[in-house]
């Protein structure tokens, strides 16, 4: 007994409208979730250095950030560098490692704030500062558009 099918295969023309559209509504949505949902916290521009990343920390970090104003910022509080180097002195005598400080000055940031935060760093008894960078976007000799391919 041969049973007789109901259903063809679609054979039809796609329609394109209801696929602009849902282009149109994702392109919508992508566009302004970038303006409707701000990022938290402060906007620092690390300078950007072609070196390779820097190695764990095995022993205990703090970080310190410096806005493009000059705010010094440390955990998650603005203070000024008196206050910064009394909480640095208490940071570093309650621990029992060595302290590092991660220093995360935006790229405008005058050298000697920088400095003088390296100074006062030291003072107050952290071990090693580093200097927070963010790595290039296409490295040099990453086989970009530009190098010649054999």
């Amino acid at each position: 007994m041969k049973y007789r099918r109901h259903l063809k295969p679609f054979t039809g023309r796609l329609d394109a409208a209801p696929w602009a559209s849902l282009f149109f509504l994702l392109l919508t949505l992508l566009l302004f979730h970038t303006y409707l949902v701000p990022p938290p916290g402060v906007r620092i521009e690390l300078p950007v250095v072609d070196t390779p990343a820097l190695p764990a920390a095995t022993h205990p970090w703090l970080a310190v950030a410096i806005d493009r104003v000059g705010r010094v910022y440390f955990e998650s509080q603005v203070v000024t560098e008196e206050e910064l180097g009394r909480r640095l002195a208490e940071k570093v005598r309650a621990s029992e490692a060595p302290v590092t400080l991660l220093l995360q000055a935006d790229r405008h940031v005058a050298q000697e704030v920088i400095l003088r935060l390296h100074e006062l760093a030291r003072r107050a008894g952290v071990r090693e500062v580093i200097l927070a960078t963010r790595p290039e976007l296409f490295p040099a000799g990453a086989g970009g558009p530009d190098e010649a391919r054999p």
